[in-house]
């Protein structure tokens, strides 16, 4: 990172920082979880300097190997001198143990309400700034983050100190142990719920998986009566739903991934290849029955017998459809007291899985 031309010496007191990880989920609280390590300095001159709190960032498009992660280090620098002090970005460099430079990730995309950037600002006395900086981490790696801030070429001080270099180390803690359980999660939760798998359950997870799957059975049966089959009786159409989820179960494939690992939240990366019913083709097998039973007159019986014989015939090509190519999806899952909640009412990735696992329709 380029440094600032004026060069000042107010001695910036910074303590040993260690970077955590998330522990076993299952030894320990959401409570004990939580990254934030308040340590806070304050030299001479009154210059106090924190890492407020460390976080793992959720929800980015950068591509991460096992073993990597993004951390955020939210920073807070207390000015309580009489000087000026100039902060930015460019305050701060990250090296790991070989010492090579940490390329700070600037454009992350993450929700800047929840994780606001670092300002680069002046500070007069008894001024304040804080926010984060982004760094792509290996796991199990030493790193220090070199801190040296710069009075204020607008500061009228005739005498100004020069700013050593301070270093704080910083260690992260492999956590994909904690990442595969949780994905391990995700997939029990999904077999339970969109697949009717009674089998699946995990006192882990903070749903009702029983109701959760209740509530998507109802809503498939509807849809699959409304836009399909409204002349069937409920029971038929509700014995093919349990049949498309039993198939489902068989022959889907599903893959969770964990992508970020937080204090309080996952994101969750499921692919999955799916029973696609817009391959199953209605019109052909509708016009081979009207011209199987050209007895047939009346329209309300065609419509009725027409839609029993495609129903029955879904029910069968279930077993031997091909599936869709390789979908993804993102859903977040949240913790509180060692429990994983997982939204339902997400319009976005939880309800995406619920339209491809129902046979890559939609539900809404």
């Amino acid at each position: 990172m380029k440094k600032w031309q004026l060069m000042t010496a107010i001695v910036l007191s910074c303590s040993l920082v260690t970077l955590t990880g998330c522990k076993q989920i299952q030894n320990i609280t959401h409570k004990d979880k939580t990254h934030a390590q308040k340590q806070k300095a304050e030299d001479k001159y009154g210059i106090q300097s924190e890492i407020v709190t460390t976080s793992d960032i959720l929800n980015t498009k950068e591509q991460l190997a096992d073993n990597e992660q993004i951390v955020g280090l939210k920073v807070k620098i207390t000015n309580n001198s009489k000087y000026q002090l100039d902060i930015s970005q460019q305050t701060f460099t990250l090296t790991n143990d070989k010492h090579d430079q940490i390329e700070e990730l600037t454009n992350l995309d993450v929700d800047k309400q929840e994780y606001p950037a670092l300002a680069g600002t002046t500070l007069d006395a008894g001024q304040s700034v804080e926010g984060y900086l982004f760094y792509k981490v290996q796991n199990d790696i030493q790193y220090e983050l070199s801190v040296k801030p710069t009075i204020s070429y607008k500061d009228k001080h005739e005498k100004k100190p020069e700013i050593p270099t301070q270093k704080l180390a910083v260690k992260l803690t492999n956590n994909s142990a904690d990442k595969q359980q949780v994905a391990q999660l995700a997939e029990q939760y999904i077999k339970s719920v969109f697949f009717n798998d009674s089998n699946k359950t995990n006192n882990e997870i903070a749903n009702d998986m029983a109701t959760d799957a209740k509530n998507y059975q109802a809503r498939l049966v509807q849809h699959y009566q409304n836009q399909i089959f409204n002349n069937v009786e409920a029971t038929k159409v509700q014995q093919f739903v349990q049949d498309l989820q039993q198939e489902g179960l068989k022959r889907d494939t599903i893959s969770c991934k964990v992508e970020s690992l937080g204090n309080d939240k996952a994101v969750v990366k499921v692919s999955s290849k799916t029973i696609d019913i817009s391959k199953f083709d209605f019109n052909a097998l509708s016009n081979q029955y009207l011209q199987n039973h050209p007895e047939i007159k009346d329209q309300t019986k065609f419509n009725q017998e027409s839609q029993k014989y495609l129903l029955d015939e879904l029910t069968k090509w279930l077993k031997t459809s091909n599936l869709t190519t390789n979908f993804d999806s993102t859903i977040t899952l949240t913790v509180k007291d060692g429990k994983w909640s997982f939204d339902t009412n997400d319009t976005h990735g939880y309800h995406e899985l619920g339209d491809q696992f129902g046979g890559d329709i939609d539900l809404n």
